[in-house]
């Protein structure tokens, strides 16, 4: 009797665990088919689906071979995995999120028809048969209880490209209502955007780019294309870029010569660039736009430029 016992607890425990487990895989996985269906219905992509979804031990989510197009997108993001998640509240207090690899079944030169900024230029330099081995990484901390407090930290990693990290921080920012507006039709999202953006402090947010070849390899296609030497083409432009604060207005020149001069040096190649804002009034962006539209009026760009405390620096 005592050894079916022995045997009978441990089995009954395992069935309780895999009841669990059973019970919370089918709610990510309505959590996540939800999420896709609202993508769908806001109108950002046509379709939406993925291949396949594991939810780990530890709590990790886990998505493969995840579909989004539109007309003149069609990717495929091989990876996705989130850790370090909130699943105690309606709206996540800390999420992280990893991001491996994106194909382009259609072509990449597609994207690249359909899109007139610089972006997909940039994308078919470094992609290898229609697939950019990227690896991206964005988190986010909120705190209701303090002012409706958002951090956010990123990185986005292409090998011999660069890598990009990013971080901010903004206070009177509703979560409920950022996750409203990520499923807005675009139509309507600029009028919520508005909204949000002016009753919302931005504290601080900071840009660090590290060029490991990425500079370089956009003044070859460039010299490539053109015909030029790329050192001949570098230092042409280095040159444009360091000067060019001689063609803005005069109350303008003694700001600008500095940050042009600092993204001039970055051209140099395997630099680092980085980009920060500390703004007055706490971020604030209403006591922002009143100082700010008064000083373009007068012409006191400087004062402009102290309340921003925008700094910019290559190393």
């Amino acid at each position: 009797m005592k050894r079916g016992w022995l045997f009978a607890v441990p089995a009954c425990v395992l069935l309780a665990l895999a009841a669990v487990y059973g019970y919370l895989w089918y709610s990510v996985r309505q959590m996540v088919q939800t999420g896709l269906e609202q993508l769908v219905a806001s109108g950002q992509f046509e379709q939406a689906a993925y291949g396949h979804l594991w939810l780990t031990p530890s709590a990790s989510i886990q998505l493969s071979d995840l579909h989004l197009s539109k007309p003149g997108v069609d990717i495929i993001i091989d990876h996705i995995r989130s850790r370090e998640a909130d699943f105690f509240h309606d709206h996540p207090r800390y999420l992280t999120v990893d991001m491996d690899t994106i194909r382009f079944p259609s072509g990449l030169q597609t994207v690249v028809a359909a899109d007139t900024t610089f972006l997909p230029g940039l994308a078919g330099l470094m992609a290898q048969d229609n697939t950019l081995p990227v690896h991206a990484t964005l988190s986010f901390r909120y705190e209701p209880a303090n002012d409706e407090q958002i951090m956010v930290a990123g990185t986005i990693n292409m090998p011999g490209y660069f890598e990009l990290q990013g971080r901010g921080e903004a206070r009177q920012l509703p979560m409920a209502a950022v996750t409203v507006l990520l499923v807005t039709p675009p139509a309507l999202a600029a009028a919520s955007a508005t909204r949000l953006l002016a009753q919302a402090s931005w504290r601080s947010a900071e840009w660090v780019l590290h060029d490991t070849g990425l500079v370089d390899a956009q003044l070859k296609a460039i010299a490539a294309s053109s015909g030029t030497n790329p050192e001949e083409l570098r230092t042409s432009l280095m040159t444009e870029l360091g000067n060019y604060y001689l063609l803005l207005p005069t109350n303008l020149q003694a700001i600008s010569r500095p940050m042009l001069g600092e993204l001039a040096g970055f051209l140099q190649g395997g630099r680092t660039l980085t980009i920060a804002i500390n703004p007055a009034f706490d971020g604030s962006f209403l006591g922002l736009q009143q100082e700010l539209m008064g000083m373009a009026v007068s012409g006191n760009y400087e004062k402009a430029m102290n309340l921003l405390q925008l700094k910019i620096t290559t190393q």
